[in-house]
């Protein structure tokens, strides 16, 4: 069964992200550190791939086979939202540009549709759809990441879970500046493999904890459902209320996220109690994935029709048209994988 506070965590932050690429509108003020939710998908993404691998012991015959299987269950989950999020753009640009610009955007199509947007392979080409590059790292690392951490589990789990993001954000500190960039693609690779290496991390932390102090868990669990109601409220507050990007502070934003998780990992939710609400959490979280595909094109959609409008009315219709389409979209892909079942 879900944890319903992850589930809201993964909407809220869906929400958060959208909001923090406001800056399309020309005047965004607040929700500038918007970018640590991306953080929060990444370590996500790896604790839940390293609780399907050792929740249960790995019995499979082929494990590299296994690997690349996995990452393509993801991405196909992934794709009808992701190619939704890309034709709008696609149709946004020709709609929007000149005739070069419309020849640029027709060859960079093809890389776009395969999810190379922010790669080597798609430099000098155009990225329909930025935030999108979060599925290209996973493409790229997590086969290699399954791999290593199955075939040498205990030095991935007491070594190399905890030193690599440690190696790989410090390598972006002496390298650019900042633990945290999104400018050029080494950097950018960096980043994305050590939060996904931080999330399986996390999975063998809060497992840690579960098996050994169980008993103490439940002695405590009101204090931890509290803790993390503080907690995430602080974040929000925080992401709601940041004027600067503050990168030079991005490591210990990243422990912060990394302590959150494994908080909310922790949290009990009485779905037998609140069940309406256990289903709104639960469903919240399914529009996290297509709002975070849908809303870049959204927003240049909206900018584009009403350039003129005030900040807070087009931050307002990008957060209903986005939530509500994504809940269509939802809908609709349901449906059709309904349809193929029977």
């Amino acid at each position: 069964m879900k944890n319903a506070y992850v589930e809201l965590c993964r909407f809220l932050g869906a929400i958060i992200i959208l909001c923090h690429h406001t800056y399309i509108f020309g005047d965004r003020v607040y929700f500038v550190t918007g970018w640590l939710f991306v953080e929060f998908y990444f370590m996500l993404t790896g604790y839940f791939t390293a609780m399907h691998f050792f929740k249960k012991s790995y019995l499979g015959k082929s494990l590299c086979k296994d690997a690349f299987k996995y990452m393509l269950d993801k991405i196909y989950r992934i794709l009808p939202y992701a190619w939704t999020g890309i034709g709008l753009l696609f149709i946004y640009y020709n709609v929007n540009g000149n005739e070069k610009h419309i020849r640029e955007t027709l060859i960079s199509l093809p890389t776009n549709l395969i999810l190379l947007i922010g790669s080597p392979l798609n430099k000098g080409l155009m990225d329909f759809n930025p935030p999108l590059w979060f599925i290209g790292q996973i493409i790229v690392f997590l086969p290699i990441i399954i791999c290593v951490m199955v075939k040498y589990s205990n030095v991935y789990k007491y070594l190399l879970s905890w030193l690599l993001p440690f190696g790989l954000y410090l390598f972006n500190i002496e390298t650019i500046g900042f633990a945290i960039h999104w400018n050029t693609n080494i950097n950018l690779y960096a980043r994305g493999l050590a939060a996904i290496v931080l999330g399986t991390t996390i999975y063998f932390v809060v497992s840690y904890i579960e098996s050994n102090y169980n008993q103490l868990i439940k002695r405590l669990q009101t204090a931890i459902n509290i803790g993390f109601y503080l907690l995430f409220t602080s974040y929000i507050i925080m992401f709601c209320r940041s004027k600067t990007d503050n990168l030079e502070v991005a490591i210990p934003l990243i422990i912060g996220t990394f302590v959150l998780l494994c908080i909310t990992l922790l949290t009990t939710f009485d779905n037998y109690k609140h069940p309406r609400l256990y289903k709104i959490f639960s469903y919240t979280g399914k529009l996290s994935l297509p709002i975070y595909c849908l809303h870049m094109p959204i927003l240049y959609w909206i900018q584009f029709f009403i350039p003129n409008a005030i900040y807070s009315v087009k931050l307002l219709l990008a957060i209903v048209i986005t939530s509500l389409g994504s809940a269509l979209l939802l809908s609709l892909v349901n449906q059709i994988k309904f349809i193929k079942k029977n």
